[in-house]
């Protein structure tokens, strides 16, 4: 639903519906975050990731379905939220790495590191950026 809803344009349906799955699995999404708030959470979210290589994503167990059922609906809702929330971006990527880190790695992880990529490339952190797409590059070639 939530793919159609944003085929069609329809952003704000779409983000509600997101929205609304995620409070229904138990997650806590804030209608709107303060900027050092953000900035906070990917700090705490670049230390879960600094450096991290091909072999520890490889070796990553693969997540529940709850976890990946957030980190499908996080991702949709970070993408969705590019153009209608963009303030709330950096905290949607932000959650999908948490859980990835915490719960294992999925398809959905995937999407959630290269938007997290983008981030970090949109904070001027290239070479995490790099380093973390080439990761990620590796990942999806030799596990997904």
């Amino acid at each position: 639903l939530v793919t159609i809803l944003y085929a069609r344009g329809e952003m704000v349906n779409a983000y509600t519906t997101c929205h609304e799955v995620l409070s229904q699995i138990g997650e806590t999404v804030p209608k709107a975050i303060d900027p050092k708030e953000s900035a906070k959470i990917i700090a705490t979210t670049s230390k879960l990731v600094k450096n991290i290589s091909d072999t520890e994503l490889l070796k990553m167990e693969e997540s529940e379905v709850q976890p990946r059922t957030s980190m499908k609906f996080y991702s949709l809702m970070a993408t969705i939220a590019l153009f209608i929330k963009p303030e709330l971006f950096p905290l949607l990527v932000c959650r999908v790495v948490q859980l990835t880190m915490e719960h294992g790695i999925c398809k959905y992880s995937m999407l959630g590191l290269v938007q997290y990529a983008a981030l970090l490339c949109g904070k001027n952190d290239i070479l995490g950026s790099s380093q973390l797409g080439k990761a990620i590059i590796s990942c999806l070639k030799n596990r997904f």
